[in-house]
């Protein structure tokens, strides 16, 4: 996340991704292995592309209303929400929510 803010808001200065993690290696490590993780390097290189491709983004609002809980009859849940939303212990619960995505 840090390379992706140097490409952010310094893009004058720091505009390649590659040479962005390489920058923050020497400054944040001794070794110059600053980020190792294979999806977080893909991360910021995407990230750079679609700064330096100039792709217009537009913000979508999600409002998450809920939340879907499932288990098997066997299993054990050791939870208030269950005591909340089950009536007879032992019975198999599904519980069903929704998100909305607005435009």
């Amino acid at each position: 996340m840090s390379c992706c803010f140097l490409l952010y808001h310094y893009r004058d200065e720091h505009h390649d991704p590659l040479q962005t993690l390489k920058f923050y290696a020497q400054q944040r490590t001794s070794n110059e292995k600053g980020v190792t993780i294979p999806s977080q390097r893909r991360y910021v290189e995407y990230f750079g592309h679609l700064l330096n491709s100039q792709v217009l983004y537009t913000p979508k609002k999600i409002v998450f209303t809920g939340l879907l809980i499932s288990y098997e009859q066997n299993q054990v849940l050791n939870s208030s929400l269950f005591d909340l939303f089950s009536k007879k212990k032992n019975q198999s619960i599904c519980l069903i929510f929704r998100s909305f995505l607005y435009s």
